[in-house]
């Protein structure tokens, strides 16, 4: 599956031979993203699933052709920024690629502007999820 495929290539975890939980949600998630001026017209039906582990990001190897950057944050951290009670928050770990490629931490204070602008909100609503697993539900209608 493409899910499986993408974390191969991107952060070199296989999911169907780690331990952890494949938790999909039903539906797809329609995203557009235009930047003109750039001559960039991305448009995307995207299926969205969660991988319920143990894993830290500290033992994902990330392809830097793929990937700027993989951050953890608190997951009410991220609700908070997105529900606008919070301005800014920070990361509690992350890694990216220095100037020689190799892979470096990533902790800086973010804010709503630093994700990528979505009409539907998907990083308040893929944190609300999250949460809602984190607590033992495993049944959602859509993102």
């Amino acid at each position: 599956e493409a899910i499986q495929r993408e974390a191969l290539e991107e952060i070199a975890i296989d999911i169907n031979h780690y331990p952890g939980e494949f938790i999909p949600i039903r539906g797809y998630r329609i995203a557009a993203q235009e930047f003109p001026e750039k001559n960039i017209f991305d448009h995307e039906v995207q299926d969205v699933s969660f991988f319920l582990s143990d894993l830290r990001i500290e033992q994902l190897v990330l392809q830097q052709e793929e990937i700027f950057a993989i951050l953890e944050f608190h997951i009410q951290d991220i609700l908070d920024l997105f529900s606008d009670q919070q301005k800014q928050i920070r990361n509690l770990s992350g890694l990216t690629f220095d100037q020689n490629s190799r892979m470096v931490s990533y902790i800086k204070p973010w804010s709503k502007n630093d994700f990528v602008a979505t009409a539907d909100l998907y990083f308040g609503k893929a944190a609300f999820i999250a949460h809602r697993i984190l607590l033992g539900e495993r049944n959602f209608p859509g993102i």
